[in-house]
């Protein structure tokens, strides 16, 4: 009888140990972290209701699939514990024992899978408009399980193989902040913990084009195409326009223009004398632009000839005479006339004269034929002008041997003029 009492009045004896106090103790072992080289665990609280119960807790890993176990070196009165100094890419089994003081226990455990490692640095550049390098240094030692390196920016990803190092990011807006965050991946798509690399992008896209018109002796206009993505630019930005003589870095003169400009007259220029023409976008947040390069020179026009007229004709001759665009003609080393009967295209005739000179006499004509006249300005650079042209029918011969002309009509050319030897 006396043995029935003292099994009612004492704990549950389990393997010859009072458990009452470690009862659904430990419960689910639950991973809340992992990296590449440590890894946090907790379990379920006590059940000791009891507050004699005195609970302590052990854990151990071990590597799967190996004998190779380590435990915490002290018992614990927690019920979570981070796990240091592990090896990454490695499968690990965790074992948690709560033990009560009279020797009662219960145990519970679960496996986890540590990270690769993450790179040691990553860094972002700005490579041109919408387009940034992401670089990053990786350091493999052992037995690595890296197969592969994943890149995310806002609004895209990336991946690039092991044996790479970099990868070039797309499609980046204009004046904005992106953080480029890179990880190492294991053959499951693993990844390690990400290293981030911010960047403001401040590069907007060139202009498409740029050209010369307009061109005098001391001035010429500026124009361009803008970039495609000018108007919706998420910052504010600015073309600049800037010319110069070739090569000076010092003496270049430019003008900052509102974002909806397309074009500016540049003035008050040495005539004959050879420019180079930038046009860039610049933003409020950058010191250096793409931009595209042209080379004028003021003066070297296609149009310098103002009108050609044919005064005066007789049966074999004809008085032409002619308007420069501008004085003294800046630039061009002579004219050349030139004239051919017509419609027999017979092969030209022709004199060069000096830019002082507007007005010559042709002669040895037939009589009764039609002649086109043709003039053009050549430049030093072998270049010629627009040609201007006139047409005339020499006299028959009756009546007065000289006849007087007005009213001629004139017409321009864009026909490519036979090659002389230059005289005077």
């Amino acid at each position: 009888m006396w043995i029935l009492w003292l099994a009612l009045l004492l704990p549950e004896i389990v393997n010859g140990q009072n458990s009452s106090c470690v009862a659904g103790s430990v419960g689910a072992v639950r991973v809340t972290a992992v990296t590449a080289f440590t890894a946090s665990v907790e379990w379920g609280e006590a059940a000791a209701a009891d507050p004699s119960c005195d609970v302590r807790y052990s854990v151990c890993w071990t590597l799967t699939l190996s004998d190779n176990t380590r435990c915490a070196s002290e018992p614990l009165n927690t019920t979570a514990y981070t796990i240091e100094e592990l090896n990454p890419c490695v499968n690990y089994t965790v074992e948690v024992t709560a033990t009560e003081a009279g020797g009662g226990e219960e145990r519970g455990n679960t496996t986890l899978r540590t990270l690769p490692r993450s790179p040691l640095f990553a860094n972002a550049t700005e490579t041109g408009p919408g387009e940034a390098r992401v670089f990053w240094l990786h350091l493999f030692l052992g037995n690595d399980c890296v197969t592969q390196f994943s890149v995310t920016w806002a609004g895209g990803v990336g991946l690039a193989p092991a044996s790479s190092n970099q990868l070039t990011a797309r499609g980046l807006a204009s004046c904005a902040d992106y953080n480029f965050s890179v990880a190492a991946l294991d053959a499951g798509l693993l990844a390690s913990e990400p290293l981030s690399a911010a960047l403001t992008t401040d590069m907007l896209s060139p202009v498409l084009s740029v050209s010369a018109a307009d061109v005098d002796a001391h001035s010429f206009d500026v124009l361009w195409t803008r970039p495609l993505d000018s108007a919706g630019s998420a910052c504010s930005h600015w073309f600049q326009p800037c010319w110069g003589a070739p090569g000076a870095a010092e003496g270049q003169e430019c003008v900052t223009l509102a974002r909806d400009a397309t074009s500016t007259r540049v003035s008050g220029r040495a005539a004959c004398s050879p420019h180079n023409v930038s046009v860039a976008t610049v933003s409020e947040r950058s010191s250096h632009t793409p931009f595209w390069l042209l080379h004028v020179t003021p003066s070297e026009n296609r149009t310098v000839i103002a009108a050609l007229h044919v005064t005066e004709r007789t049966v074999q001759s004809a008085h032409a005479r002619w308007t420069p665009l501008y004085e003294g003609l800046p630039c061009a080393m002579a004219y050349r006339l030139c004239w051919s009967r017509q419609p027999e295209g017979d092969d030209p005739s022709c004199v060069i004269l000096h830019t002082d000179v507007t007005a010559h006499n042709v002669t040895g004509l037939r009589p009764r034929a039609l002649y086109s006249l043709q003039l053009a300005a050549l430049f030093d650079t072998d270049d010629v002008s627009e040609a201007v042209n006139v047409t005339v029918f020499t006299s028959d011969g009756s009546g007065a041997t000289t006849q007087k002309i007005s009213g001629v009509t004139l017409a321009v050319s864009l026909m490519i003029l036979l090659r002389v030897p230059y005289f005077l």
